[in-house]
């Protein structure tokens, strides 16, 4: 592929450059006298085939070093296209494992757009960590009757306490007063109590910190979203994250929730659960920790 001049172009030029050198000897060994015009003839062609060899060679050497520069421009192309995806697909791939350790396995871009049916009709063990919770509670009032229902499944709830002392900038990030916002957690607390059944396992807690994050932890998977830091309201996203053992964050989070408790007090606990003899202090899934 790389030799210069190929093997045929040097037959044809071997051939040009014979024919010429045989037509020249000719036309000097030809009776001048008798054949001028012969001899003028095999003088012109011994020219032209020897200027034809010359020009094929250099030609056949020209064309195929400039085909070679080309091959070579297409072949560095080609490798530094390929070393570039390799180095993107290698990033995506390590990407793509901290992923999946990390235990990340769905994003919505618009929070409001996940339906908690499920994880209410479902999740045995069900921690819930909102400011107020108002809305939310409201918006799922139906299902949460129904699930508090169920004697198997048990609810925690932390919100914000009423009387926190983050309450004067949660209220002043949310556009409305202290009181009002003091106003609408109990308010939370006291809807929650009013769907309670005498085998409701519920517990409400009110925390002295603050969310960074809304929370929805069963022993399954944990959803979370976001908060933004200014004022104004924006769309949130949700992530959702599963168990992928040591050093993911659904234990992360799981430990988190645990620890929580001690920056907590009880606002509300179900019959069930006061009844309950020698009862644990609820926190978290088991399987979170």
């Amino acid at each position: 592929m790389r030799d210069t001049i190929r093997l045929k172009t040097v037959i044809l030029a071997l051939v040009l450059f014979s024919l010429g050198i045989g037509a020249l000897y000719y036309s000097e060994t030809s009776d001048h006298e008798k054949h001028p015009i012969r001899r003028a003839f095999w003088r012109e062609f011994a020219t032209v085939a020897i200027v034809a060899g010359t020009l094929h060679v250099a030609f056949e050497f020209m064309q195929r070093r400039e085909f070679l520069h080309s091959i070579d421009e297409v072949q560095r192309s080609v490798i530094a296209s390929i070393q570039a995806m390799r180095g993107e697909v290698l990033s995506k791939l390590t990407i793509t494992q901290q992923v999946y350790d990390l235990g990340l396995v769905e994003v919505r871009a618009d929070a409001n757009s996940h339906d908690f049916a499920d994880l209410l009709r479902t999740a045995r063990n069900l921690v819930i960590v909102l400011n107020d919770g108002r809305t939310w509670v409201s918006n799922n009032a139906a299902r949460l009757r129904d699930r508090f229902e169920d004697s198997r499944l048990e609810t925690s709830f932390f919100f914000v306490h009423p009387q926190s002392l983050i309450l004067p900038v949660l209220a002043r990030k949310d556009g409305t007063t202290e009181a009002a916002l003091s106003a609408k957690i109990q308010e939370t607390v006291s809807m929650l109590c009013r769907m309670c059944t005498q085998d409701s396992l519920v517990t409400v807690r009110g925390h002295h910190l603050y969310n960074p994050h809304s929370v929805f932890m069963s022993d399954e998977h944990v959803l979370l979203t976001p908060y933004f830091h200014a004022r104004t309201r924006r769309t949130v996203p949700l992530l959702r994250f599963v168990d992928r053992g040591d050093g993911s964050f659904f234990r992360e989070v799981g430990e988190d929730l645990e620890a929580l408790i001690l920056d907590a007090e009880i606002l509300f606990l179900s019959a069930a659960l006061r009844n309950k003899p020698e009862r644990p202090e609820a926190g978290p899934p088991a399987g979170a920790a």
